[in-house]
């Protein structure tokens, strides 16, 4: 039986706004299971994850966690649901109380000896020694949202629904977290969703994704699956960089044709520079260094087409050099605007 199961869920805020509302959403989270949401800023991302958290009341459709139905605020007087942690990127925190009562808040019902060893344990991997004593009010927003990560994984849920919560995060930090985390899902056969703008996140722990366009999930699948195959260029772009090539130029190694329709989508690892001259002939126009220690190049096929991948080797700008394809990647790849 699924985790977590959503069936038709609609909803939209009582006032005017430019959101349109959440449409026609179902899916189901497994036990165990890592599910990434992606989509452009004020497409229903955070909205969703506040509805499966029983903050908002539905217009229509179901909720449900264990096979128990989550309600909204009109059915619980205090909004939000005891098996699910919401972490966002606004710190939600005891003012009054210390790091360290802040974390033991969400540790009610545990043997002390279970209570100091999470304590610590949280505390190292989340960058907080020190700190131990100190108020909220006195911690800096990098620090505040650490320790509401640390209060979500003391208290142990069913379900995690994590909100953009690493934007400020360095990347130690980060790691550390998803260790934790990713021990948790696979150990207990907890959950996670979590929303986010970075493909990069997708890619390191999805085990499926779900693009989001106004309040609609229109693509989900394996990453790999969606990332090649996208359904229009929104999904796209969305998951990275990519070329638009007619069929033509790939398929014959002809010139680009202003008037060919049928276009094929090329993403960056799909490109290889070769030496001998049987592959299509390009011009670097642009060079970056990226994060992956490789060069990031930009080139241009017939001074029309604009391909974008990644190599080790020193090209110059403005420099002739050869590339292939990788035709079988590209097979029934078409794509719609």
């Amino acid at each position: 039986m699924a985790l977590l199961d959503i069936r038709n869920l609609d909803f939209n805020f009582e006032n005017q706004n430019p959101f349109n509302g959440l449409k026609h959403i179902t899916f189901q989270v497994n036990p165990s299971e890592i599910k990434v949401i992606i989509g452009e800023s004020g497409c229903g991302k955070s909205t969703l994850l506040r509805c499966i958290n029983g903050l908002y009341d539905l217009n229509n459709g179901e909720i449900t966690l264990s096979g128990n139905r989550v309600f909204g605020p009109a059915y619980n007087l205090v909004p939000g649901h005891a098996d699910i942690q919401y972490v966002s990127q606004d710190a939600l925190l005891l003012d009054f109380h210390t790091v360290e009562e802040n974390i033991l808040d969400k540790l009610n019902g545990f043997s002390d000896a279970y209570k100091i060893k999470t304590v610590k344990h949280l505390i190292k991997i989340l960058n907080l020694k020190g700190l131990e004593k100190q108020k909220p009010k006195f911690l800096s927003s990098g620090q505040k949202q650490r320790l509401t990560i640390a209060r979500a994984l003391a208290a142990d849920p069913k379900l995690y629904l994590l909100d953009e919560p690493f934007t400020n995060l360095d990347y130690p930090t980060k790691r550390a977290i998803w260790a934790y985390i990713f021990s948790k899902v696979k150990n207990k056969g907890t959950a996670v969703i979590l929303v986010t703008h970075l493909p990069e996140d997708v890619w390191e722990i999805a085990d499926e994704v779900l693009v989001m366009d106004n309040g609609k999930i229109i693509q989900r699948g394996e990453v790999e699956q969606v990332y090649y195959y996208p359904k229009n260029k929104y999904v796209a772009q969305i998951l990275g960089e990519y070329a638009l090539v007619p069929k033509k130029v790939l398929s014959e190694n002809g010139k680009a044709n202003d008037t060919e329709k049928e276009l094929l989508l090329v993403r960056p690892q799909q490109i290889s520079i070769i030496e001998h001259k049987n592959g299509l002939k390009v011009v670097v126009k642009n060079k970056f260094k990226s994060s992956t220690q490789l060069f990031k190049y930009i080139v241009l096929y017939e001074n029309k087409i604009e391909l974008v991948f990644y190599s080790e080797k020193q090209l110059e700008l403005d420099e002739e050099i050869y590339i292939s394809v990788n035709q079988k990647l590209i097979d029934n790849k078409r794509i719609k605007s």
